[in-house]
């Protein structure tokens, strides 16, 4: 809000060019922090494919058979670890059986190019 607010009210920006600005320095933001999530990870791909399944999907079985049709078979101990992760670091939520990702800005970034 803060940001938008300084593209609208202080630099005098359109109401649609403040706002394509502010979700262009979100979006910039929440790939930085994901990047530095993924800087001490073996296997940043998997990381990036679950982001990319999770815009479609949300249960674990569904999540992982997403990203085995993108990668190949995965343990399922190593999904479960890397799913996890990403849980314990807020880029995803849990409820009930239910992944989400958290931000709205994180479901607007494209995952194929991390």
């Amino acid at each position: 809000m803060t940001l938008f607010g300084n593209f609208y009210a202080v630099r005098k920006l359109d109401f649609e060019i403040a706002l394509r600005e502010t979700i262009g320095e979100g979006k910039k933001i929440m790939l930085e922090e994901f990047n530095h999530f993924l800087s001490n990870k073996e296997n940043k791909q998997l990381y990036c494919n679950i982001m990319n399944v999770l815009k479609l999907a949300s249960k674990w079985k569904d999540i992982k058979n997403g990203v085995e049709i993108r990668m190949g078979k995965v343990d399922d101990k190593v999904f479960s670890n890397a799913l996890q992760n990403l849980v314990n670091f807020n880029f995803v939520s849990k409820v009930d059986d239910e992944y989400k990702i958290v931000d709205l800005m994180l479901k607007e970034i494209d995952f194929n190019k991390c």
